[in-house]
């Protein structure tokens, strides 16, 4: 049996992929997994189209990237993906990132679950893997307190993001790459983000108001961002930073 893995060659990285102090940004990199995981699922018969077809669809749960090595402008880079054995209803797949030359630069990871296409609730109907799914999830783990993080009371209003039509996917949704530029204009620019991690908690929509809060103990920053109307959490957020 076939293992499930698959390299993407010759990526580079462009100017729009960073900041203006040259940092890469989150939105790149959550953006290159989106992409290659996406092109994976269609190789493997679970794609969008091939859900669609059974009234169910993939639905980003949360993702967390680790930054090892900085990158620079048209640096070339070599992306593989490849899931984990299945949970209950949980679905992790693993993201790498290597220079031409070797170098290991980025490890990732992503939690998805499926939904009825319908009704948008989560549905214990199975995805079927053809293949011999690779059991090595690069000692990434999810961190499990920040699921039961809520209380806002301690974080301090950072900005305030419209959502307009630019950010949504075919789903009508705010796109899940988007949340990385969300995120870092709600932080100092002088801090390099090394450790990303995100729960996405509730969709946003067009014209939604998404309140950014922010609380910052020693190299950690949580983000967390409230629907201004409904007062529901869009998403939670912790970064591992270093000052530049």
């Amino acid at each position: 049996m076939a293992k499930l893995i698959k390299t993407y060659k010759n990526f580079y990285t462009r100017p729009n992929d960073f900041d203006s102090m040259d940092k890469i940004r989150p939105t790149a990199i959550l953006d290159l997994f989106q992409g290659i995981a996406t092109d994976h699922a269609n190789d493997i018969g679970l794609g969008y189209e091939d859900l669609k077809a059974k009234n169910i669809a993939w639905i980003l749960a949360k993702q967390k990237y680790v930054l090892l090595h900085d990158s620079d402008m048209y640096d070339i880079f070599d992306a593989t993906t490849y899931p984990l054995p299945a949970g209950r209803i949980e679905y992790d797949r693993c993201y790498e990132l290597k220079s031409n030359k070797g170098m290991l630069h980025v490890i990732g990871i992503s939690r998805w679950c499926l939904v009825d296409f319908t009704t948008h609730r989560i549905t214990r109907e199975k995805a079927e893997y053809n293949g011999q799914c690779i059991e090595d999830n690069n000692g990434l783990e999810f961190d499990k307190d920040l699921v039961k993080m809520n209380d806002l009371n301690d974080f301090t209003l950072k900005c305030e993001y419209h959502v307009n039509y630019s950010d949504l996917d075919h789903y009508h949704h705010m796109n899940n790459t988007k949340y990385g530029d969300v995120i870092i204009n709600a932080i100092d620019k002088n801090l390099r983000i090394k450790e990303f991690e995100i729960i996405y908690s509730h969709e946003c929509v067009e014209g939604d108001d998404i309140l950014v809060y922010t609380k910052e103990e020693d190299d950690i920053i949580y983000v967390f961002g409230q629907i201004k109307s409904s007062n529901l959490i869009s998403f939670k957020s912790k970064l591992k930073v270093e000052r530049i």
